[in-house]
């Protein structure tokens, strides 16, 4: 599901889960520049979601 979510260029993986809170960390890895581009596909796919906080890395 993230895969199709964010289209074929990009890597999502759950990374870890806490059940205590209902909750899960996703680390995705794409090719977009606006971290706000992730966050609409984010929410456009997992309507239900809630999103805490959010860590743009950029690599060179």
């Amino acid at each position: 599901m993230l895969g199709y979510a964010f289209g074929a260029g990009t890597h999502a993986y759950v990374t870890s889960t806490n059940r205590l809170h209902d909750c899960s960390t996703l680390y995705v890895e794409t090719d977009s520049d606006d971290i706000n581009d992730v966050i609409a596909v984010l929410t456009t796919h997992f309507p239900q979601a809630t999103l805490g906080r959010v860590t743009r890395i950029t690599r060179r």
